[in-house]
């Protein structure tokens, strides 16, 4: 028998977050940079409070049955989760004399709207909430060996209850009002475990699993921006998936290795974010299943103190959804737009250079990262919705034993200074472009 207490308390504070919006026209001739009439600048306060009770609790007994070894499992845990989360965003104006190309520093901006510009929005604002996550699961499971076949499978039960409000509109209504959420699922698994040999195994699973909705999600707002808006959804389901997964190991030592593996997903009620009017954003469930596929290599090599890793993944989604299609200016009707998920890229290429001395204590690691074109809005109208385009990324990380007990790491992200790029496909161009720059992290981490 074994058993675990938990309890955390964490919580982060982000004073007067800085945003410039600025507007360019490229087309027919470039000119001077604008910035954006209403709302130029925000100016954003937020505080969060997470606090998390858990509790763990696994029972197991070998019984000997018909002259073979068993392994039988039960347990359960429960999870009572709360979140306090705050923000307030000021937005500032443009002067009715716009310069281009400004000097941010020296241009005077304005908040003369109305009183409820200069006060923020908290009314509206997605991050003022309240909210609760409470689960209770069991399970119990079987393990024994055939040989080289190992078997394992099980079942497990889980039971959420989720509540929340928005601290500005749901809080000063009479009566209270609360976003309540109550469901269970039971979710089976079955894995096989085949050891060809001391080094190599050959891995099936088939098992099912939830995907919960994020808290703001669920919590019922409204908020327009300058750039368009966002909308809770407290009519949101949960996701539930089938999956089936296969996998070649070769370990060529402790630290060498070579991974080969395929996948299948059958996503039931897959969530979306769908761009509406006034590009307002709202998360929504498919009627339609999600289907979700690909393969997957990993190889890990060392030479001396230098070392190679790379990972490489293909996938391939399919989601149907109806949308508008205009095949005249006046005339409507509805289609079929095969989709793939949000976010997912086909290609993914993480590729990394290592170099360590433990005898000095000192590791380093340079790392390229390829994302593939992937989607990032949906939008009601065929053939609209918004990709992003391939991005590339370059980052570094160090890490130097100072003391026996303290250690000095650091990390550089984004040494490219690669732009994340935006399109429509049915248009041409890029329709939205971001600058980034390089960030970095440098600390000291005392072991006790």
């Amino acid at each position: 028998i074994d058993w675990t207490l938990l309890y955390s308390l964490a919580s982060s504070q982000s004073p007067d977050l800085v945003t410039v919006n600025y507007i360019q026209i490229i087309h027919p001739t470039v000119q001077p940079v604008y910035l954006n009439y209403s709302g130029c600048v925000t100016r954003e306060w937020q505080h969060n409070t997470d606090e998390n009770k858990d509790a763990y609790l696994n029972i197991k007994y070998k019984p000997i049955l018909f002259d073979h070894i068993y392994e039988l499992k039960v347990g359960g845990m429960a999870r009572v989760k709360f979140r306090n989360n705050y923000a307030n965003e000021y937005t500032f104006d443009a002067p009715i004399v716009n310069p281009g190309n400004p000097d941010i520093q020296s241009v005077e901006v304005t908040q003369n709207r109305n009183a409820q510009q200069r006060n923020g929005n908290p009314v509206n604002n997605p991050g003022n909430y309240k909210a609760t996550e409470n689960i209770e699961a069991a399970y119990g499971q079987v393990k024994t060996n055939f040989g080289k076949l190992q078997i394992l499978t099980g079942i497990r039960v889980e039971f959420t209850y989720q509540t929340n409000y928005h601290s500005e509109t749901q809080n000063v209504l009479v009566p209270f009002t609360t976003n309540k959420f109550k469901y269970y699922d039971v979710l089976p698994s079955l894995h096989l475990n085949y050891q060809i040999t001391d080094k190599q195994n050959m891995r099936l699973s088939a098992y099912q699993g939830i995907s919960r909705p994020n808290y703001t999600d669920l919590v019922d707002y409204y908020a327009q921006g300058v750039n368009g808006g966002t909308q809770g959804n407290p009519h949101l389901n949960h996701s539930t998936g089938t999956c089936y997964d296969a996998r070649y190991e070769l370990y060529i030592n402790k630290e060498e290795m070579l991974t080969g593996g395929v996948f299948y997903k059958y996503i039931e009620h897959p969530i979306v974010d769908m761009l509406g009017a006034n590009n307002q954003i709202t998360p929504k469930n498919l009627s339609n299943p999600c289907t979700n596929y690909g393969f997957e290599l990993v190889g890990i090599k060392y030479f001396g103190k230098f070392g190679i890793s790379c990972n490489y993944t293909y996938t391939s989604s399919r989601m149907e959804y109806t949308k508008n299609y205009y095949p005249s200016a006046d005339v409507i009707e509805k289609r079929i737009e095969i989709i793939p998920l949000v976010g997912q890229s086909p290609h993914i290429i993480n590729a990394a250079i290592n170099y360590r001395d433990l005898s000095a204590g000192f590791k380093c690691q340079l790392v390229y990262t390829m994302q593939g074109e992937n989607l990032k809005s949906i939008q009601s109208d065929y053939g609209a919705d918004t990709y992003q385009k391939t991005f590339h990324d370059l980052g570094a990380t160090l890490e130097k034993t100072l003391l026996k007990n303290i250690l000095l790491y650091a990390k550089v992200n984004n040494i490219l200074n690669s732009k994340v790029e935006y399109y429509i496909k049915k248009y041409s161009g890029v329709q939205e472009s971001i600058s980034t720059s390089m960030s970095f992290l440098v600390g000291l981490k005392y072991n006790l």
